[in-house]
């Protein structure tokens, strides 16, 4: 099969009429203004953007949107955004114009929509594994705090629970199993627990004469 040279050829500028006013467009979005509205949608909707609307929400969904539109339109319109009225954002008719003739619009918010949800899956695990590790610490020094009032036998019985938690957590995942999970809380065990076990178990050594 013999090779051939593809070149590029981006698709001629499209004019749409809003208002009695001829609007170009560029109809399709390279790949680095794809990168570049990406990271800005992801600044503003995880981040703390100039101007919040609405206060006390996590994320800043409302401001991303806005934003996105504000940047598509400096982009890839012939739009002068120094005075545009700011009621054109929540515009759905004209936003539907500019978008339905952006050739790549449809996958480049999936690409948006997907990259989203992963950063909140990525919270939501780090949230969760550092509640996890929290908790364990502050059970730990519980444990230690009580190490003093309990017998060695009850030292032993609680070592080799944990020995046997241990063996477990490193057959499966935390993260999967919520059983687990549990069973970690309501058993902690701290390593000079199983320190005191060892030394338990390990023979004296013979004084030398």
């Amino acid at each position: 099969m013999d090779k051939v040279t593809l070149e590029y050829k981006a698709p001629e500028n499209k004019t749409i009429k809003y208002n009695d006013i001829n609007i170009e467009i560029t109809p399709i979005l390279t790949i680095s203004q794809e990168v570049f509205l990406i990271q800005k949608y992801i600044e503003d909707y995880f981040g703390t953007p100039d101007d919040i609307l609405i206060e006390n929400a996590k994320y800043h969904s409302l401001e991303a949107e806005i934003r996105l539109k504000y940047f598509v339109i400096q982009l890839i319109t012939n739009i002068d955004t120094s005075n545009l009225d700011n009621e054109i954002y929540v515009d759905n008719v004209f936003w539907y114009m500019i978008t339905s003739e952006i050739i790549n619009w449809s996958n480049f918010r999936d690409t948006l929509e997907t990259i989203v949800c992963d950063i909140k899956q990525q919270e939501t695990l780090e949230n969760s594994v550092g509640k996890v590790v929290s908790n364990l610490i502050q059970k730990g020094y519980a444990l230690l705090e009580k190490l003093s009032d309990i017998s060695p036998e009850e030292v032993k019985k609680a070592g080799e629970k944990g020995l046997e938690l241990m063996d477990r957590l490193e057959k499966t995942s935390v993260l999967r199993n919520p059983a687990d999970i549990t069973a970690i809380l309501e058993n902690p065990v701290d390593a000079s627990v199983k320190k005191v076990i060892a030394e338990k178990k390990r023979k004296p050594r013979a004084k030398k004469v």
